[in-house]
Protein backbone atom coordinates (compact mmCIF):
# COMPACT_ATOMS: atom_id res chain seq x y z
CA UNK A 1 0.00 0.00 0.00
CA UNK A 2 1.44 3.78 -0.75
CA UNK A 3 2.00 5.86 2.39
CA UNK A 4 -0.41 8.23 3.46
CA UNK A 5 -0.30 11.64 1.92
CA UNK A 6 1.39 14.66 4.18
CA UNK A 7 -1.49 16.82 5.75
CA UNK A 8 -2.80 19.61 3.73
CA UNK A 9 -2.48 22.72 4.68
CA UNK A 10 -6.23 24.63 5.37
CA UNK A 11 -6.85 28.29 5.29
CA UNK A 12 -10.33 29.10 6.73
CA UNK A 13 -10.97 32.75 6.55
CA UNK A 14 -14.20 34.60 7.64
CA UNK A 15 -15.94 38.13 7.84
CA UNK A 16 -18.37 40.14 9.54
CA UNK A 17 -21.68 40.54 7.62
CA UNK A 18 -20.90 44.34 8.25
CA UNK A 19 -17.71 43.78 6.70
CA UNK A 20 -18.97 42.00 3.85
CA UNK A 21 -22.05 45.02 3.25
CA UNK A 22 -19.16 47.41 3.58
CA UNK A 23 -17.61 45.55 0.95
CA UNK A 24 -20.58 44.87 -1.13
CA UNK A 25 -20.59 48.84 -1.03
CA UNK A 26 -16.79 49.78 -2.00
CA UNK A 27 -17.19 47.08 -5.05
CA UNK A 28 -20.28 48.96 -6.32
CA UNK A 29 -22.16 45.54 -5.80
CA UNK A 30 -25.79 46.09 -7.45
CA UNK A 31 -28.65 44.56 -5.75
CA UNK A 32 -32.32 43.83 -7.08
CA UNK A 33 -34.70 46.42 -5.18
CA UNK A 34 -38.43 45.64 -4.03
CA UNK A 35 -41.23 47.44 -4.09
CA UNK A 36 -42.62 48.71 -0.58
CA UNK A 37 -44.97 46.69 0.69
CA UNK A 38 -47.30 49.36 1.46
CA UNK A 39 -48.29 50.30 -1.91
CA UNK A 40 -46.54 47.37 -3.75
CA UNK A 41 -44.57 50.13 -5.92
CA UNK A 42 -41.07 51.41 -6.82
CA UNK A 43 -39.30 54.28 -6.03
CA UNK A 44 -41.05 56.58 -8.84
CA UNK A 45 -44.38 55.16 -9.14
CA UNK A 46 -43.36 52.20 -10.74
CA UNK A 47 -44.97 48.64 -10.46
CA UNK A 48 -43.62 45.02 -10.90
CA UNK A 49 -44.98 44.52 -14.52
CA UNK A 50 -43.25 47.28 -15.39
CA UNK A 51 -39.70 45.21 -14.94
CA UNK A 52 -39.40 42.03 -16.95
CA UNK A 53 -37.11 40.63 -14.23
CA UNK A 54 -38.96 41.78 -11.05
CA UNK A 55 -37.60 45.14 -10.15
CA UNK A 56 -35.08 47.45 -11.08
CA UNK A 57 -31.07 46.71 -10.48
CA UNK A 58 -29.35 49.64 -7.69
CA UNK A 59 -26.35 50.15 -6.64
CA UNK A 60 -25.95 49.04 -2.75
CA UNK A 61 -25.18 50.67 0.19
CA UNK A 62 -25.32 50.55 3.66
CA UNK A 63 -28.03 52.12 5.39
CA UNK A 64 -26.94 55.38 7.45
CA UNK A 65 -28.13 58.10 9.45
CA UNK A 66 -27.02 60.07 6.41
CA UNK A 67 -28.23 57.36 3.72
CA UNK A 68 -31.65 55.55 5.32
CA UNK A 69 -33.36 53.51 3.04
CA UNK A 70 -36.80 54.71 1.29
CA UNK A 71 -38.38 51.67 3.09
CA UNK A 72 -37.80 48.36 4.59
CA UNK A 73 -36.79 46.12 3.24
CA UNK A 74 -35.13 48.21 -0.04
CA UNK A 75 -32.71 45.32 -0.87
CA UNK A 76 -33.87 42.05 -2.29
CA UNK A 77 -32.95 38.88 -0.84
CA UNK A 78 -31.35 36.43 -3.04
CA UNK A 79 -32.73 33.62 -1.28
CA UNK A 80 -35.97 34.87 0.03
CA UNK A 81 -37.05 31.48 1.15
CA UNK A 82 -34.15 30.31 2.60
CA UNK A 83 -33.09 33.52 4.36
CA UNK A 84 -34.97 36.55 3.75
CA UNK A 85 -32.98 39.02 6.02
CA UNK A 86 -29.92 37.98 3.86
CA UNK A 87 -28.13 40.45 1.02
CA UNK A 88 -25.48 38.35 -0.22
CA UNK A 89 -25.70 35.21 -1.24
CA UNK A 90 -23.53 32.14 -0.68
CA UNK A 91 -21.22 32.90 -4.02
CA UNK A 92 -21.26 36.57 -3.19
CA UNK A 93 -20.07 36.01 0.20
CA UNK A 94 -17.38 33.44 -1.13
CA UNK A 95 -16.06 36.37 -4.06
CA UNK A 96 -15.90 39.35 -1.44
CA UNK A 97 -14.27 37.20 1.24
CA UNK A 98 -11.94 35.97 -1.44
CA UNK A 99 -11.18 39.70 -2.32
CA UNK A 100 -9.58 40.55 0.95
CA UNK A 101 -6.69 38.31 0.19
CA UNK A 102 -6.86 38.75 -3.99
CA UNK A 103 -7.08 42.76 -3.92
CA UNK A 104 -4.72 45.51 -3.38
CA UNK A 105 -3.83 45.78 0.76
CA UNK A 106 -6.66 48.91 0.43
CA UNK A 107 -8.98 50.60 -1.24
CA UNK A 108 -8.80 53.50 0.45
CA UNK A 109 -6.78 56.76 -1.46
CA UNK A 110 -4.92 59.43 0.43
CA UNK A 111 -3.86 62.72 -0.86
CA UNK A 112 -3.21 62.84 -4.85
CA UNK A 113 -5.46 59.46 -5.27
CA UNK A 114 -2.63 56.94 -4.44
CA UNK A 115 -3.58 53.77 -2.25
CA UNK A 116 -3.04 54.28 1.76
CA UNK A 117 -0.67 51.77 2.43
CA UNK A 118 -1.31 52.38 6.00
CA UNK A 119 -5.41 51.16 6.04
CA UNK A 120 -7.03 47.90 6.17
CA UNK A 121 -6.26 45.04 3.60
CA UNK A 122 -5.31 41.72 4.30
Amino acid sequence: APPPAPPQPVLLLSAPEKVLRRRAEVRKLRRRVVPNKADDEFLGGFVRKQFDQGGPLQRYWVETVQMPYAYRPFFQSPSPDIDPSALLSPAERKHLVKSFITDPFSEILGPGGTVDPRQGGA
